[in-house]
């Protein structure tokens, strides 16, 4: 596949994928921002792209953990997986579920990282929160599309 093919390939995934789907730079700034991130944080890509994940979505009780997840994705050890509280623009408390892949050169060195997130708190009054099932655990339709747009961006096996 050439790559003007995989770069359309790409755009179209970003463009229709249902998850808020951001890549990050080495510091953890965002350089790209789909719709879906836009719907579910409030920040369009202009606002969003260049800026800190920490100062964007993560709220200061989550600031610890996000922290050991970035540097556990730098260093290849982990942090592909995490469910933990993000915010939104307008200040709203949301619970998402995180799914991050290190993007790599040809040397294997991380050069990025590619996140895809749902929200998955069911708020009702108060503050009661329902926490679902991992969406890949039970969606073997989600599942397979996840795992064949990874393949379609080179990354898959991470």
């Amino acid at each position: 596949m050439n790559n003007s093919t995989l770069e359309q390939k790409l755009m179209l995934l970003q463009e229709h994928i249902p998850f808020a789907a951001i890549e990050w730079n080495t510091r953890f700034e965002a350089i790209d921002w789909n719709q879906a991130a836009t719907k579910l944080f409030g920040y369009t890509p202009a606002e969003a792209i260049g800026r800190h994940a920490v100062e964007l979505i993560v709220p200061q009780e989550a600031r610890a953990l996000v922290d050991s997840i970035f540097q556990s994705l730098l260093n290849q050890t982990g942090g592909t997986y995490s469910i933990n509280r993000n915010r939104t623009k307008s200040g709203e408390t949301l619970v998402c579920e995180w799914y991050n892949y290190p993007l790599r050169n040809e040397r294997q060195e991380v050069i990025g990282v590619l996140s895809l997130a749902l929200n998955i708190a069911a708020t009702g009054e108060g503050d009661r929160t329902k926490v679902h099932s991992p969406l890949w655990e039970t969606s073997p339709i989600a599942n397979r599309f996840f795992t064949s747009s990874i393949d379609l961006l080179g990354v898959g096996g991470l």
